[in-house]
């Protein structure tokens, strides 16, 4: 399947201040991504990149195979295929219907046809009955969901969401966290949404992108493990329920770490090696990654994921119920929370 975008050599600047530097990154349709980072570390930047709201001072953005251009006409027609939903949305003082109709009466659309797109909207993220009520009667987890609504309506191929559920009720999380989940699975979408609630990412997305100071620190997809830190001595483990993982550096309080699938090394027979984390599993699945990474899923006790070529799946014979071991260096765990 084709790459929905691919970044390649991405650098924005604001000034002479290098904001955000991206070599490479691939997006695929129908995914549910998580962007995270510390703030200020570059996510909004590449929110409105990924939106075509600004372009990058350098490098190249492909959409759907298409390299994206500064010409005006392409991009209108690419801001039709994107919706991004702020971190603080606003609304015109206006009715709920009104605003989540906006964008399809810009484009033109008929009352007749506007109408249910709206009220579908609406019923999408639990506000049916909202339509005539005035924007500025809602609380702040109603005008999040009102301006989702207003991005749905239009039916868009990507949702960008900055901090959806970072200033809304428990209820409300739990509506949007199951709306994300629905949105690829049930319409295609590629939706991605920036967090910084580690817990949460690992239960959504099938992909966690990492930024620290604008650059890409890594790419997870899937291998997030929650836990706690035992000491033992001068040692310092941590303990998921079902797995025991060696650390490298001294850390008192951790409640999940990252392990990139890049880090991580599988074999058929027990080898000698330095890592101090090795564990027996069986491949539950195996998927192409890219044209020359295939992703093997291997499940010992928790599910991990391990990045190899395509001649190592061929030599190795993998297929799933195949026993395999994996490895991976103390060095390799990055403490994601404390």
């Amino acid at each position: 399947m084709m790459p929905l975008f691919v970044l390649e050599e991405v650098k924005k600047y604001q000034g002479t201040r290098l904001v955000l530097h991206i070599p490479h990154l691939c997006l695929r349709a129908g995914r549910l991504y998580a962007l995270t980072g510390p703030n200020g570390a570059g996510k909004t930047t590449l929110l409105r990149l990924l939106s075509f709201l600004d372009l990058p001072s350098s490098g190249r953005i492909f959409f759907a195979g298409r390299e994206v251009s500064a010409e005006r006409r392409i991009l209108e027609q690419l801001r039709r295929e994107v919706c991004l939903v702020s971190q603080s949305p606003l609304l015109f003082r206006s009715t709920v219907y009104q605003n989540v109709a906006y964008g399809l009466k810009v484009r033109g659309l008929s009352r007749q046809r506007i109408t249910p797109r709206v009220l579908e909207a609406l019923k999408m993220v639990g506000l049916p009955e909202f339509a005539p009520r005035k924007a500025w009667q809602l609380s702040g987890g109603e005008i999040q969901r009102v301006a989702i609504a207003r991005a749905l309506a239009l039916d868009p191929r990507v949702l960008l969401l900055d901090e959806p559920m970072a200033n809304v009720d428990a209820q409300t999380v739990v509506l949007l966290e199951t709306l994300l989940k629905r949105l690829p699975q049930e319409k295609g979408m590629t939706v991605i949404f920036t967090s910084h609630n580690v817990h949460q990412m690992q239960r959504l997305a099938d992909e966690v992108i990492g930024l620290r100071q604008g650059r890409l620190v890594r790419t997870l997809q899937e291998n997030i493990l929650t836990g706690k830190v035992i000491r033992e001595g001068d040692e310092y483990w941590f303990d998921t329920g079902k797995l025991r993982l060696a650390l490298a550096t001294e850390v008192e309080d951790c409640r999940a770490v990252a392990l990139s699938p890049n880090d991580i090394v599988l074999s058929r027979e027990p080898f000698v090696s330095s890592a101090r984390n090795v564990f027996a599993g069986r491949v539950i699945k195996l998927e192409e990654f890219d044209s020359q990474t295939v992703a093997v899923t291997v499940d010992v006790g928790h599910p991990l994921v391990v990045h190899i070529t395509h001649q190592s799946v061929e030599r190795l014979s993998l297929a799933p119920g195949v026993s395999v071991i994996v490895a991976f260096k103390s060095t390799a765990l990055e403490v994601l929370a404390s």
